[in-house]
């Protein structure tokens, strides 16, 4: 019995367990998913009214996401979304950003990249990205 004593404090594990000695470990709570807040323009909505995206344009929440002036805000806005009918859905708002973004990768100068930049910073706030 010697030699099985030292060889269990050298390898530091017990050659038989016993399953009476040991105590089962009890799981712990799933934590609770966290439900993602909508802060696009679009609040939860399927759709959205094109005069509701002007006022949410001039609201203080679009000025700390882009940092632009109110007539900047509303007027890239209206360039953006103006054309399109009474309702916007998402699906058309993000379409209109990967189009910006494709469109800022051939732009020429810097003074369109900037204009650019300035319109997808817009985009992004009334996606909520």
């Amino acid at each position: 019995m010697a030699i099985d004593d030292k060889k269990e404090q050298l390898s530091g594990s017990k050659t038989s367990i016993s399953r009476e000695t040991e105590t089962p470990k009890e799981k712990a709570p799933a934590p609770e998913p966290k439900k993602e807040i909508d802060t696009s323009a679009w609040g939860g909505n399927k759709y959205l009214k094109r005069e509701s995206l002007g006022g949410w344009a001039r609201s203080d929440e679009a000025w700390r996401k882009t940092n632009l002036p109110e007539s900047e805000r509303v007027e890239i806005s209206n360039e953006l979304f103006g054309k399109s009918g009474d309702y916007l859905d998402k699906k058309k708002g993000e379409k209109t950003l990967k189009g910006l973004e494709k469109e800022r990768a051939y732009a020429n100068t810097d003074l369109d990249r900037k204009r650019i930049d300035k319109e997808i910073k817009v985009a992004k706030s009334i996606l909520g990205k």
